[in-house]
């Protein structure tokens, strides 16, 4: 299971990364965009991490996972940090923020 920040009202997601779960299913953390080392390693996804949630105040943002019903229609937001056409690479998300 990995998990992703999302904000519907602007169609734009956040990979989170694999989620690291305990015996009983609870998710205590995740590791960082997946196939990639964790997150203290990876200052751009921690970095547009703060700046996705600064950008988002007053929207309504969730962490959905590739097992709910609605990820697919996910799969057609933009992603800051994704590989595809309309993606946002990280470094220019976060170009000229100070944060």
């Amino acid at each position: 299971m990995f998990g992703v920040l999302v904000c519907e009202a602007c169609r734009l997601t956040l990979t989170l990364g694999d989620a690291i779960r305990r015996p009983s299913g609870e998710v205590i953390a995740f590791d960082g965009a997946l196939e990639k080392p964790v997150d203290g390693e990876l200052p751009e996804l921690t970095r547009a991490l703060w700046k996705f949630l600064a950008d988002h105040v007053g929207h309504r943002l969730r962490v959905a996972s590739n097992w709910d019903d609605d990820f697919e229609e996910l799969a057609g937001y933009v992603e800051i940090g994704g590989d595809e056409l309309d993606d946002i690479p990280f470094e220019e998300y976060l170009d000229g923020w100070p944060g």
